[in-house]
């Protein structure tokens, strides 16, 4: 192996400087080289979710060798449609055109049966270059947003007119295709033309989108404030991490090369980007953001999750960056004792043991080829943490996409709940220590209590909805299409899970009054908030929705607590 001598380390040292800034600290300086590290590890073939067009390169390269009609057929499928999820529209009609022409030239059975599906992947590449035109490049107030009016209506006409004439083609061969329908209305909205443009076989009536109890709008002011950003699925975090008693906002992507975002708040109504001033360089990727004072100095400091829906793939570490207090981070989480290797969204802060200072919960994901026990990370309050989740009772290995701590049962301790993306979800109640020496433990309570459904959902919430001091519980369904959401809408059936809001009645239980709330709809959730939205005095929530299919247009939700005495809707 090559050494380094003293005058090339100098040499490094002096590269590493220039490309992070003298003010970033070694800690961070390391987790960056960490990250590049395990990206260089990933497999392309194996995450269906990124980089999209090094899988489409190595399909094509696989296109070259002779194989089978059928294997060729159905590569070439996958090759366009990795192209249409990379963005590269043109390339992916191409392809598409050519698919046509061989599954036409098989005879018409052939293409009664493989049309539809080709057509829907050329409709939505024309739908999301439309989208990129006009929503991305030329973002306004009312981009994208449902239902899509004023200067949300696209100046750059091309994606979905012809998304349109492609869509006509799906319904006139399938009319029962309901991601078609709801498709083309989408589209025709987009243009202007919603409703009197769609045929009326086909039209959603305007009736399925309005509001129930109409409130002022949100206006949407990001390009004006100076946080007209681009990223793919991140978390987000608005909080005063610089004591000016002002909202900052710290900003991740999932994207491998995608950095980590610092806005400060000026007081003027204009954020401005800090990011390499407050000494994140290097720290990139992360679908998801919490905040926590955990080492009690008055400070908020982030923890970025990383790896989420990568399976084993997505074997990243989480960062802990700690608020300097005078707007800078330092990345401490190898210092803290917090590096490990695994693919998490989700974690939630939680004083489990009552000393006053906050531990750690991390909710891993599991699959059949990777197993990855969730951990708790025990706050020994002098910035390092120890891993305890087997001595407690939760090690928990399943695949994990939600965890929210609360005392549901009002003893005094936080308790978890735990969603999973299949399965009965889990509620670990905290039992205290017993035994000598005395041990915390967890024991599992989701059926006893009434909490174990949907068996597919994502995130959840405790929360007080009706006021009555004691924590709620709210759990997103998923496993959701765009077809799924159209029936709802439409009132037709559909198998799709729903969410589900369980009253806390007092006494370590639950009743699901989610029908009666108003709220047993199809919305494939990956995000849900609270607050008053309306200043009542009852706190509201915001559903963010969506899922990687990006035929998936459908609209995010905002259901308003009425606070009427017995009603609770």
């Amino acid at each position: 192996m090559r050494r380094t001598t003293p005058v090339a380390a100098a040499g490094l040292a002096a590269v590493v400087t220039a490309a992070f800034g003298a003010g970033v600290a070694e800690g961070t300086r390391e987790m960056a080289a960490l990250l590049r590290e395990r990206a260089a590890r990933v497999d392309p073939s194996k995450l269906p979710y990124l980089v999209n067009d090094r899988r489409a390169e190595a399909i094509a390269r696989a296109l070259a060798e002779p194989m089978p009609a059928n294997r060729r057929f159905a590569l070439r499928y996958d090759h366009a449609t990795e192209l249409v999820n990379a963005g590269r529209f043109e390339d992916a009609q191409t392809a598409l055109a050519e698919l046509q022409r061989d599954a036409e030239a098989l005879g018409p059975d052939a293409w009664r049966r493989a049309g539809p599906m080709l057509l829907m992947v050329k409709a939505v590449a024309h739908l999301r270059k439309g989208e990129q035109d006009n929503c991305n490049m030329a973002n306004t107030r009312q981009s994208c947003l449902l239902p899509i009016r004023g200067t949300g209506v696209h100046a750059r006409t091309e994606g979905s007119s012809r998304a349109i004439e492609v869509l006509r083609q799906v319904l006139e061969m399938d009319p029962s295709n309901l991601r078609a329908r709801w498709l083309l209305n989408i589209a025709h909205m987009t243009l202007g033309g919603y409703p009197d443009r769609v045929p009326p076989e086909w039209v959603i009536p305007t009736a399925a989108f309005a509001a129930e109890y109409p409130l002022p709008r949100f206006t949407n002011v990001a390009h004006d404030v100076g946080l007209h950003i681009q990223g793919l699925s991140g978390g987000a975090i608005l909080d005063d991490f610089d004591g000016d008693g002002r909202l900052d906002l710290v900003v991740s992507a999932i994207g491998f090369e995608d950095p980590l975002r610092f806005f400060r708040n000026l007081g003027n109504g204009r954020f401005e980007d800090r990011s390499q001033a407050a000494g994140l360089a290097g720290e990139t990727g992360g679908l998801n953001l919490i905040q926590a004072d955990y080492d009690n100095d008055g400070h908020t400091d982030v923890l970025v999750l990383r790896g989420g829906w990568f399976g084993t793939q997505g074997e990243f570490p989480v960062s802990l960056l700690r608020n300097l207090g005078d707007g800078t981070f330092a990345d401490v989480t190898k210092a803290a004792g917090l590096i490990r290797f695994a693919p998490t969204q989700t974690a939630v802060w939680l004083d489990y043991d009552g000393d006053g200072w906050l531990d750690l919960f991390i909710g891993n994901e599991s699959q059949p080829d990777g197993l990855y026990p969730c951990q708790l990370f025990h706050n020994e309050r002098d910035g390092t943490f120890t891993e305890r989740a087997a001595e407690v009772g939760l090690d928990v290995t399943e695949f994990v996409k939600g965890v929210v701590s609360a005392d549901y049962d009002d003893d005094g301790r936080p308790d978890l709940y735990l969603s999973r993306g299949t399965g009965p979800n889990l509620l670990f109640r905290n039992d205290g220590p017993s035994g000598e020496p005395p041990r915390w433990r967890f024991s599992e309570r989701a059926r006893e209590a009434g909490v174990s459904e949907p068996t597919r959902s994502f995130s959840a919430l405790f929360f007080d909805y009706d006021n009555d001091g004691r924590q709620d519980l709210y759990v997103n369904g998923f496993a959701a299409m765009a077809e799924d959401v159209a029936a709802d809408y439409l009132g037709l059936p559909t198998s799709a899970e729903r969410p589900r809001l369980f009253r806390n009645r007092g006494g370590g239980t639950f009743e699901d009054v989610t029908r009666d709330a108003g709220l047993y709809r199809v919305m494939p959730a990956m995000g849900v908030n609270f607050g008053d939205l309306d200043n009542d005095g009852f706190l509201d929530i915001y559903v963010g929705t969506g899922n990687p299919d990006l035929s998936t247009l459908v609209p995010n939700r905002m259901f308003r607590n009425d606070g009427g005495v017995g009603s609770r809707t």
